[in-house]
């Protein structure tokens, strides 16, 4: 590297901060509004449609034209003429990836240190979202001073204060002493705009319930640290751990399975013009080998959902808190990823932990298994407004946004979907038939909504 060349940015093995900047301007930013010239605003089709697909921008380009965002383990160059290069540097996970394995306890005691010095680091009360889950049981009982725990749940089936996770976040604050309280959602689409002025359009509106989550937590909790309060998070956890089975992949469009989206996007196929993604291509010819892997696949698939995942960290912050993540640690993350197989299948090294520690509440606790409803649930309680048909025609079929805006609302085919979908038993007895996890019409249409509102905001900026 010249001595002209400034370094902007510098991306981690895990590209954790999103950073984009604008080839043409020269702008650069962890925001994509900030380099977006929108009086000159022009649609990148294969970001667009990329973005359509994964649900949030994808092979290091947007649906904005001149506008990118850096890969991992990368630097963003600016020289004198102000002028913007990529430079790739070493891939320093995979690295430690083949660095060796740990045994299980050292990976224990591994966690417990980050944690604990951490915790040494505050002596204000700790917040810890806490989903009844895996990583967030773990961050539960790894701290020490378990009287400046502030564990906070939200239920995702009808009634929220019967599901899974409530019941099991309960119960493990029983266990273990800490204090907890269950935090009622439904009103989450009305920070539509908020999370627009936040993501633009690098990631569809996915995380709206954080930001309902976070404020009523505010409310509940008054400020007790001086520069942000305590957030301990458990995420990246269990995909290190072993909870997810990322499928083979033979093609360019196979890669999608790298999104692990759960359904969350829209239908790239009803844009009104179709590319070839020449990312996609570059990208599937320089990892397809590597693609074999297992592990490789996991992490691909962790690093392409970093972009989405940033709202874990910006939406608290918006709130005055101030998040950590244990599991971002490289080396801990390499040696769960190095755990054998038959170990890390459904997390069993996971749960031989929590039944020595008597925290395996799937043992005791008896919970039915609902379908994942808040979304619904919201959209009778606050629906969002319809999408403008004439604005998004410029991209997007007319007749697809109006399926959506038809699908939003309550329709008789919706509510029998949803009764059906209710029965006990109903989703699993689907999934083996259909290989997929059933989603209702008003489910698709949503997450469609949300991937195609910030394409509207977008579209509306220049007009």
């Amino acid at each position: 590297m010249g001595a002209f060349m400034k370094i902007l940015f510098e991306s981690d093995c895990f590209s954790f901060s999103s950073f984009f900047y604008n080839l043409k301007t020269g702008k650069a930013s962890h925001y994509i509004n900030d380099v977006i010239d929108f009086g000159n605003l022009e649609i990148n089709q294969q970001g667009l449609q990329d973005y359509m697909d994964f649900g949030y921008c994808v092979f290091g380009h947007t649906p904005v034209k001149n506008v990118y965002f850096l890969p991992h383990s990368s630097r963003l160059l600016q020289n004198e003429k102000g002028e913007l290069s990529v430079e790739h540097l070493k891939d320093d996970f995979l690295e430690a990836l083949s660095g060796g394995t740990w045994s299980e306890n050292e990976i224990w005691e591994r966690i417990e240190d980050i944690v604990n010095t951490w915790e040494r680091s505050t002596d204000a009360e700790i917040v810890i979202p806490t989903s009844g889950g895996y990583d967030s049981r773990i961050l539960n009982w790894m701290i020490k001073d378990k009287s400046k725990i502030r564990s906070y749940t939200y239920g995702a089936t009808t009634p929220q204060s019967q599901s899974f996770e409530v019941v099991y976040a309960q119960e493990l604050s029983r266990r273990l002493g800490t204090a907890w309280k269950h935090i009622e959602l439904g009103k989450f689409f009305n920070y539509l705009d908020r999370w627009y002025d936040l993501y633009g359009v690098s990631v569809h509106a996915h995380g709206l319930s954080s930001f309902e989550f976070f404020h009523d937590i505010r409310q509940d909790l008054p400020l007790s640290a001086s520069e942000g309060q305590p957030l301990l998070s458990g995420h990246m956890g269990d995909d290190w751990a072993g909870s997810d089975f990322i499928d083979a992949i033979e093609s360019p469009e196979d890669l999608t399975a790298l999104s692990l989206n759960h359904g969350m996007c829209a239908d790239s196929k009803q844009c009104c013009k179709r590319e070839i993604s020449e990312p996609k291509i570059v990208y599937w010819e320089e990892n397809r080998e590597k693609l074999r892997d297992l592990k490789f696949r996991i992490i691909e698939t962790m690093r392409h959902k970093q972009m989405l995942f940033t709202y874990l960290e910006r939406v608290p912050k918006q709130f005055g808190f101030e998040p950590f993540f244990p599991f971002k640690d490289m080396e801990l993350a390499a040696a769960m990823l190095n755990l054998p197989q038959r170990r890390r299948r459904d997390r069993v090294w996971q749960q031989d932990f929590f039944r020595r520690n008597n925290i395996m509440m799937e043992d005791s606790c008896r919970v039915h298994r609902l379908p994942n409803d808040l979304s619904i649930r919201a959209l009778d309680i606050v629906c969002p407004p319809p999408l403008d048909v004439k604005v998004l025609s410029e991209v997007v079929r007319p007749e697809y946004v109006e399926w959506i805006n038809r699908y939003i609302r309550p329709t008789s085919l919706n509510r029998l979907q949803e009764v059906l979908l209710s029965v006990r038993g109903a989703g699993r007895v689907t999934k083996i038939f259909t290989g997929r996890i059933p989603k209702t019409v008003r489910l698709r249409a949503s997450f469609a909504y949300r991937v195609l509102y910030p394409i509207e905001r977008l579209l509306k900026s220049r007009i």
